[in-house]
Formats: structure tokens, C-alpha cells, sequence
């Protein structure tokens, strides 16, 4: 049969449509009694009009015709539809086709035969599925978008075996039933502490999933942290600063509880209405596995990060929102969900599996584990959109696929998101969480979600030991469960292991902590760098060198890099500070000016120059006063009230005003303001970075804004060759009229503060031009980027509102 089968003709390959093929063909030499067939096709075309040897039903003998095609886009796409179509051809339906053709006699024993074929057809393909399932569940246990629990191979492999055999329209309940158990119900509960006192208290729940039999879970970041980007965490920072200017003693908690058996997690009972109910009045939490107790038995073990920036049209809630908890010992009979990377398509069919009751089976209902199912309505990047039903409560459970694998997490629900009542859901890649599972299971540092505030009253009595010269004090006070789960936290306890030569080797574990956890906050990296610096490294040996020193003009990194720099150039430290743009800049290089000065044996100076950084310091940047308190203690054996006295020179704070003076202006479109405060900006002497070079472009298009062309072509071409950035003399030529570099420039953007500044300048530049349509569409472009604490952002959104308005 080789020889006949067009799939072995050159240049064609070999595919599950060969088989298909190969199963037509052999069906076919069954039909007609012989093998001795050239061509299968003509031979079935014979079979369909002649009805000899073999009277065959209409809809099997097509399907035959289709599975024996020479070409292979023809036949059927797969096995699997191969067998939908003779779900519908037993014998049953084959024989209502001969009792109405019963004038033909002598058909019904030919009939019979064709049934016997749809019998053994679909025997023969049972066999064949089964033997697929099985050979694709050994290759994804090898297949890198596959991530299986090693240690239950053999079970998950049978259970994705069970749940492919099902028909597809039970696929859900086979899920439901296979992984059910694995499925589990999470209640959270946070509050702000005052004076002793719980207020502000939140619960939140919804589903967790069960991944490893070590006991690793899968959830939703907003599940577990309800604080984050929310408007509770709105309320609790409020706590916090009311808190801070009563001086009112503080601390924020959270418990976590977790049910594999919702069943347990409820009494049944019901809690009177407006009653002042716990909890434990409508939770049997002695069930749980929980994270509060002396022998806590669920962990939360990191966190993902928010992104720093979240365009306007997303919500900030929702990304990266992924939680890894674990529990000492999941239940026996539940299996590790198998996930997939593999992002489904477009229309393809979805399980929804979860607590979708959540808040609404409270009290007395039963908390069961629900599967949905529906299909994936949009691929959006990192997001999945599908009309599933979901509910809040299915928030973090898992979304599968119909081939039994976890291709997401669910996410939210649009209802909640101030949409139109519906239940249709967004659903995470199982591509975002699998990379940060890895991290997690191979012990990586983690965000575990908490604010610096749950480590408050021990990091204020680690301060105040500090201040007071009692450092051994202070590490015991900031060596506290959990600190290396934060960032902020860590950095702090990492100042407090300084000593005379730089940092102890505990002090550098925390820093790097730190580091692995917010890879975006430079101040940890700028410490690395200090303490190599401190104990003599060339600066080609000094961690987060690149980091710092290769900054970007448009990097946060830009001042740490230049307070870096300083380091190595103790000379004039005042004219150094000059280049400080803002109070915290100004912290920043007169500590690094202050160190230099220590290592060169000027204590005095040193001395002063951390007077200035305290004198400018504000209260929420407690690291930074740290930070600068230990560098008065080890580098000049003084303490903070040692320095009272010393008198401050250089104020800066007209300075560090006139930038929010222009920008101020630009934002009530005072043109002329604007112009003036520009120039004042510019007394000052200033570094080439994000402020001068925005504020320089400003004061040039503030010429046509202004109605003089002449002008600002002039200042166009003056800025353009007096500056060094190569992205705002590119800008600058987009503005002179060079539209080849524009094209150019707009594809290379992306969106990041490249387009923000090209869009806004070219907007500025329509509205000075009476261009007013051309000018909302460029803002629109520059409101689709994510820097929204950009100055240039804010800006682009008032020109929009302003020339809405005057439509």
C-alpha cells in the first residue's frame, strides 16, 4: 500500500493526515473484497454511485471519499474529527436509512456490511486515540510548554487519558471530576492595627490550585493581597499617614486560610444581619490550612510585582497577577493540575474551574468547586478573554483547556471593573506564572505582597536605637520573620549590618535580596556598588556597574549612576550638588560627596555634607535617613543631633520649584508663563537629562505657541546642536521639517519615553499650527504609553481635555 499512498511522493511529508489516508484506504479495500485498488479514490467514487459491492450511507461513503483524497488539505484535519462524524452513523441511524430506502431489495445485507465497517471504524479509532494520548502525554512530559509534576507522572498521565477518551461535550464534567479535588478555597483577611486596635479590616477570597504534590499553589496576587493598586490600599496608606501625624502607634496584619473540601470551609449556620460578627462566626478556620498559629501550615511564597507602569487602558490590578502559596500537606487524592504555555486560540473551548460563589455562599450554602465552560473570545498580549461564565470567587483558579491542561489563570471578572453587568472574564497566561513557579520552587528570593507598614513598629524602635548610636540594638530590632520578603524592608535591615569598612556579609545578602526581589529600584544596587567601592574595588569589579553608570537619560537609574559617579570625584562637591534637580537628587549625591570626603580623611566635610542630605531628606524616605545616619556614625562618630548646628549653605529650593513652575504653567496652557518660568529653570546650571531636555523643548515650541515661527525655528536649531542626546536632536529635526526622520522615529519609539516626548512635541506643534484634529490624534498616541507620573503624560491629557472642550 506504500506504493499507492500520495503522502510518499517527493517533496511531500508525512502528517496525521497520512493516517487518515491509511485508515481510508484500508476501509476501502474492505468495501470492495481486494487490496489490488490503483486508485482509492475513483474506487470509492465507484462504490458511492454503484452501491456494489457495498450499499454504504450517504454520509459514510463522503467521509470515505474525503479520508482516501490524494490531497491532504482535503481530507479531514484530524482523527478526532474523523470519529465526530461517525458518532452520528451507528447502526441505529444506518438502519432508519434502509427502512426508507426499502424499495431497493436486496440492499439491506450490503446495508448490514456498511454497519459492521462504522462499527469497526470507530474501534479502530478508540484504538488509535488511546495510543495517540498516550504518546503525547510521554512527549510533553519532555516538551518545554508543558510543566508536569514529575513525581505524579504516571497519575496525571492517566487522568489526561480519562479526561481525552471523554466526549468532548463532557469534557467539563470530566475535568470537574479529575482535578475537582485539587481545587481549593482561599479566605484572606487584612486590617490596619491602631493603638491596638483592628480598623480597616477586609476580607477577601476566591480559588487556588494545586500544581506539585510538594504542596506548591497557583492564585491570583489580588486573592492574597488586596492592598495592592486597590482602593483599600488606598485606605490603608491614609491609616498610615493619619497614624504617622498622631503619632499613633501602628501595625498592618494579614491571615491566610486555605480548603481543598469547600464543604469544610463554611458553617452552617446563618449570622444575624447587622450583627458584629468574626470569622470564625461563619468559617470553621480550625479546618483550614492556615498561616497564622505556632505551627502555621500554609505559606505564602512570593508575590509577582506589579509593573512599575500600566498604560490607562489596562488595569493595573490585574497584571502580573500571580501568587505562589504552598501548604505542608495537600490531600492524598488530589492531583497536580498539568499546565500548558500553549495559549489557546482564538475560539477555542475553555473550562472555568473554581469557588465562583466566593462571598455569596455565606452563610449556611454549600461551597462546591464549579466548572464552566466557554470558549476564548480575544487574545490580547497577556491577557484572555473568554465568555465563560465566571464570578468573583473564580478569581486565581485555574482555566482549562479541552485537552485537560491549565492554559491560565482566572483573573477577574469585567462586572468588576465598573463594566455592564456580565459575567464574561479575563484570564492570565499560564506563559506570565510558569517562569515565576520555576523561580519559586528552586528557592529564589520573592515580594511576599506586604506594605513596608507590616514591619513598622520594629523598624521605628530600629531607627530610634540607631539615631541613638545603638547599632547591635538595631539589628536585633530589624531581624524580624518576613523582611527579606520586601524589598524596602530588607534594604533597610542591610544598612543597619554597615559597619567601619562597608557592609558585613550579612548586610550584602540582604542588599542582593533586595535587588532579586525589584530589580527597577536602584537604591539597593547603588549600595552594592558603594560598599565595593568602600572596600576598595575598581570600579570594573563593582556590582551593578553597568546598571548605574549606563543609565539613560530617561532611567531612574540616571541620578543613582550620577551619585555613583561621585564617589570618585570628591572635588568640588558643592558645584556637584548644583546638578541636583529635586530634594531627593540632592540627598543623593551630597551622602555620595559626604562618603567620598570620609574616605579622603575630611570628616568635617563629610560631616557637613550629610547635615545637608538630613536637612533635605523627607519622612518617606526612611531608608535614605538611615542610610545617612549610619554614615554619620561610621564614617565621623556622630549621631544626628551631633550635626544640628551646622549651618546649611547652597539652598536650592528655588531651584528644585522652577521646574514645577513650568510645567505648572504649561498645564493652564499659559503660554507666556510658561516661557518665563523656562527661562528662570535655566539660570541654574543643570545636567543633560530627562528635565533639561524636556524643558528645553518646551522653550522653543513656546516661540510658535506663542505665534512666532521665526523664533522657534531659530531656538530649534540652536537646542539641536547645543545638545548631546541623540533622541531629542532627532526630535528637534522631526520639528525643523524633516518628515523622513519622523516616519523613521514613530516606528522606532515603541512605547516607551521615546513616544511620549516625539507625540507631545508634535502636538504641541499641529496646535500651533491651528491643527487641532492633528494635534488630539497625537495625544491620543502619547496617552497610549504607560508612563502616567510622567510630567509629558500629564501634559498630553490636559491638551486633550482642552481641545475637547472646544469642539
Amino acid at each position: 500500500m506504500r506504493e499507492q499512498h500520495p503522502d510518499f511522493a517527493p517533496g511531500r511529508s508525512l502528517s496525521e493526515q497520512s493516517d487518515i489516508w491509511t485508515l481510508g484506504s484500508i476501509l476501502v479495500a474492505m468495501l470492495k473484497g481486494t487490496s489490488a485498488i490503483d486508485d482509492y479514490a475513483r474506487a470509492m467514487d465507484e462504490i458511492n454511485a454503484e452501491r456494489r459491492p457495498v450499499a454504504v450511507h450517504p454520509e459514510l461513503g463522503a467521509l470515505l471519499r474525503q479520508m482516501v483524497d490524494v490531497e491532504p488539505a482535503e481530507r479531514p484535519q484530524s482523527m478526532e474529527q474523523v470519529a465526530e462524524c461517525l458518532r452520528g452513523l451507528g447502526p441505529h441511524t444506518i438502519s432508519e436509512w434502509c427502512e426508507l430506502d426499502h424499495q431497493r431489495r436486496g440492499l439491506g445485507r450490503r446495508i448490514w456490511l456498511a454497519a459492521a465497517v462504522v462499527v469497526l471504524v470507530a474501534v479502530g479509532l478508540t484504538t488509535y486515540q488511546i495510543r495517540k494520548v498516550r504518546r503525547d502525554t510521554a512527549n510533553w512530559l519532555q516538551d518545554g510548554k508543558y510543566y508536569v509534576d514529575t513525581n505524579r507522572a504516571e497519575t496525571v498521565k492517566q487522568v489526561q487519558l480519562e479526561i481525552q477518551r471523554a466526549d468532548p461535550d463532557q469534557r467539563a464534567q470530566a475535568v470537574l471530576e479529575r482535578y475537582g479535588r485539587s481545587v481549593a478555597f482561599v479566605l484572606v483577611e487584612a486590617w490596619l492595627e491602631l493603638n491596638g486596635q483592628k480598623r480597616t479590616v477586609r476580607t477577601s477570597m476566591g480559588t487556588a490550585f494545586l500544581v506539585h504534590s510538594d504542596g506548591y499553589l497557583l492564585t491570583n496576587r489580588h486573592v492574597v493581597a488586596p492592598w495592592v493598586n486597590s482602593k483599600f490600599g488606598e485606605e490603608l496608606n491614609e491609616g498610615f499617614a493619619f497614624a504617622r501625624q498622631k503619632g499613633l502607634k501602628f501595625r498592618f496584619g494579614v491571615n491566610y486560610w486555605l480548603w481543598f473540601n469547600g464543604d469544610e470551609a463554611f458553617r452552617n449556620i446563618s449570622v444575624a444581619e447587622g450583627g458584629n460578627t468574626q470569622l470564625a462566626d461563619q468559617f470553621r478556620l480550625d479546618t483550614a490550612s492556615r498561616s497564622a498559629g505556632e505551627n502555621p501550615t500554609l505559606r505564602l511564597v512570593g508575590v509577582m510585582i506589579p509593573p512599575d507602569e500600566i498604560p490607562v487602558a489596562m488595569n493595573s490590578l490585574h497584571q502580573n497577577d500571580v501568587t505562589v502559596l504552598k501548604v505542608d500537606k495537600p490531600p492524598m487524592d488530589a492531583t497536580p493540575i498539568p499546565l500548558s504555555l500553549v495559549v489557546p486560540s482564538q475560539g477555542s473551548s475553555l473550562l472555568v474551574l473554581g469557588y465562583s460563589q466566593g462571598r455569596d455562599a455565606i452563610p449556611g450554602t454549600r461551597a462546591v468547586a464549579r466548572a464552566s465552560r466557554g470558549s476564548a473570545s480575544g487574545i490580547f498580549g497577556d491577557a484572555i478573554a473568554t465568555d465563560a461564565d465566571m464570578q468573583p470567587g473564580n478569581s486565581g483558579g485555574p482555566v482549562f483547556n479541552l485537552d485537560g491542561f491549565a492554559v491560565g489563570i482566572a483573573s477577574s471578572v469585567f462586572a468588576e471593573q465598573g463594566h455592564a453587568e456580565t459575567s464574561m472574564g479575563r484570564v492570565l497566561p499560564m506563559a506570565v506564572a510558569m517562569p515565576f513557579l520555576d523561580d519559586m520552587r528552586a528557592g529564589r528570593p520573592a515580594w511576599n505582597g506586604l506594605p513596608p507598614e507590616a514591619f513598622e513598629p520594629e523598624r521605628a524602635e530600629a531607627r530610634k536605637a540607631a539615631e541613638n548610636g545603638q547599632w547591635d540594638r538595631a539589628r536585633r530590632l530589624a531581624s524580624v520573620d518576613g523582611i527579606m520578603g520586601s524589598d524596602v524592608v530588607a534594604l533597610e535591615a542591610a544598612i543597619y549590618c554597615m559597619d567601619h569598612a562597608g557592609f558585613t556579609a550579612e548586610g550584602r545578602t540582604a542588599l542582593e535580596h533586595a535587588v532579586s526581589i525589584y530589580p527597577n529600584n536602584p537604591f539597593p544596587q547603588l549600595l552594592l556598588y558603594w560598599d565595593a567601592w568602600r572596600r576598595g574595588l575598581p570600579e570594573a569589579q563593582r556590582p551593578c556597574r553597568q546598571q548605574l553608570l549606563g543609565a539613560e537619560w530617561c532611567s531612574p537609574f540616571a541620578p543613582y549612576g550620577l551619585a555613583a559617579r561621585s564617589l570618585d570625584n570628591p572635588e568640588n562637591a558643592d558645584q556637584q550638588l548644583l546638578l541636583a534637580e529635586s530634594p531627593s537628587e540632592l540627598v543623593l549625591l551630597a551622602w555620595a560627596c559626604g562618603a567620598a570626603a570620609a574616605r579622603n580623611g575630611d570628616r568635617e566635610q563629610a560631616a557637613r555634607l550629610f547635615a545637608k542630605a538630613l536637612a533635605h531628606v523627607s519622612d518617606e524616605e526612611q531608608e535614605a535617613r538611615t542610610l545617612i545616619t549610619a554614615s554619620l556614625w561610621f564614617e565621623c562618630g556622630k549621631r544626628p543631633a551631633d550635626i544640628s548646628n551646622f549651618p546649611e549653605s547652597t539652598p536650592q529650593l528655588q531651584q528644585f520649584q522652577a521646574i514645577q513652575d513650568v510645567f505648572a504653567e504649561l498645564l493652564k496652557g499659559n503660554w507666556l508663563a510658561a516661557a518665563k518660568a523656562s527661562e528662570e529653570y535655566f539660570k541654574a546650571a543643570h545636567r543633560e537629562n530627562a528635565n533639561s531636555l524636556g524643558v528645553g523643548l518646551f522653550r522653543c515650541q513656546l516661540h510658535g505657541l506663542t505665534g512666532n515661527a521665526l523664533a522657534e525655528k531659530q531656538a530649534l536649531e540652536q537646542f539641536r546642536d547645543r545638545i548631546s542626546n541623540d533622541w531629542y536632536k532627532q526630535i528637534a529635526e522631526v520639528l525643523l521639517g524633516n518628515a523622513d526622520k519622523q516616519a523613521a522615529l514613530a516606528a522606532a519609539a515603541g512605547k516607551g519615553p521615546e513616544t511620549v516626548t516625539l507625540t507631545l512635541a508634535l502636538g504641541l506643534q499641529a496646535e500651533a499650527r491651528q491643527d487641532n484634529a492633528a494635534a488630539l490624534d497625537y495625544y491620543r498616541i502619547a496617552l497610549e504609553t504607560p508612563l502616567i507620573t510622567w510630567l509629558e503624560f500629564q501634559l498630553a491629557k490636559t491638551r486633550q481635555n482642552a481641545l475637547n472642550e472646544k469642539e
